[in-house]
């Protein structure tokens, strides 16, 4: 026989000989647990505790139950993440828990609340709304007595102190975020020009209101005037002269200040010919560049001989 075909007859039969493994019967590598796992459970009737332990052994969490929890559960989740579940179970049994770390904490939420919400205090220096104010909304929204929110001012510095659970603390935390904000007004000057042919220019009206943005303000003034009906006689028409507007100022992100406005001015002038009365309704919708005066309507009276402008400036100031 030729020696290359001994040698390979020889490796052959050796090689039969080993035992053959068969890859079911070799064990997996073990999986390294991993808090950040999805899990899938389908249980009937078990200890509600043999969950939270079952959930903690697929995923390596840590997880303490106090000993009030009890009663059985039936349930079942396919690919839920893990604190997703340790949420459903607790919210699903009047349970809540705490983390702690890498730890889960397990209780009803009375026993969480005296062992780990006891004691915290946190101080807010607000910058722009009064302590006085947003205390009184802390109190109206946190006023149920399982809140434990406890709130007290500081008038010297505009500070608040908040005293309560560490839940309760942060929702308050986010909601003076909300509430300490610079708040916006509007600085509205008003007037109202007349122009006559001779070019002498007479002031009517003019007016300077402030009022917050988005919050519609009524302006209004006038007099009633006496004017003699005839030279022989003591008989007197009225006759009134002023304006009434509603106006409407809204501060946009751009900086523009959206206004809408409505209303009517009147005007009376004494001439030799006898009293002319002027009357004129005025509506109008605009956006003006902040400080830029507009002017929102020109008109002339031909018995009056003069040329009526009405001009708006308005201007965004910040409340302090």
């Amino acid at each position: 026989m030729n020696k290359s075909i001994s040698i390979v007859l020889f490796l052959l039969i050796t090689f039969l000989s080993f035992p053959v493994l068969n890859s079911a019967s070799i064990p997996p590598e073990p999986k390294q647990s991993s808090a950040q796992d999805y899990v899938s459970i389908e249980v009937k009737n078990m200890d509600m505790a043999n969950v939270f332990t079952m959930i903690g052994k697929y995923t390596g969490a840590n997880i303490v139950c106090h000993k009030s929890v009890r009663g059985k559960v039936t349930l079942k989740m396919k690919d839920i993440y893990f604190e997703k579940a340790i949420e459903l179970v607790c919210k699903t049994n009047n349970l809540s828990y705490r983390k702690i770390g890498n730890t889960f904490v397990i209780a009803p939420p009375k026993e969480l609340e005296d062992a780990f919400d006891v004691g915290f205090n946190r101080v807010f220096k607000l910058q722009f709304a009064t302590a006085f104010n947003v205390a009184s909304i802390i109190k109206g929204i946190f006023k149920r007595p399982d809140a434990k929110a406890f709130v007290s001012i500081d008038k010297r510095n505009n500070t608040i102190i908040v005293s309560g659970s560490n839940e309760t603390i942060y929702a308050i935390e986010k909601l003076i975020q909300n509430l300490d904000v610079p708040i916006h007004m509007v600085k509205i000057s008003l007037a109202m020009n007349q122009i006559k042919a001779k070019g002498k220019e007479n002031i009517i009206f003019k007016t300077d209101v402030l009022t917050y943005s988005g919050k519609g303000i009524r302006i209004k003034s006038g007099n009633k005037q006496k004017i003699k009906k005839s030279d022989k006689k003591d008989i007197y028409n009225e006759s009134e002269s002023g304006y009434r507007f509603r106006i409407n100022c809204t501060v946009n992100d751009d900086g523009f200040i959206s206004i809408d406005m409505d209303g009517e001015l009147s005007v009376t002038e004494i001439t030799p010919g006898g009293p002319i009365n002027f009357y004129k309704e005025i509506t109008n919708s605009f956006s003006a560049k902040n400080g830029k005066k507009i002017s929102l309507c020109s008109f002339y009276d031909k018995a009056l001989d003069s040329t009526f402008t009405l001009t708006v400036k308005t201007e965004i100031v910040i409340e302090k």
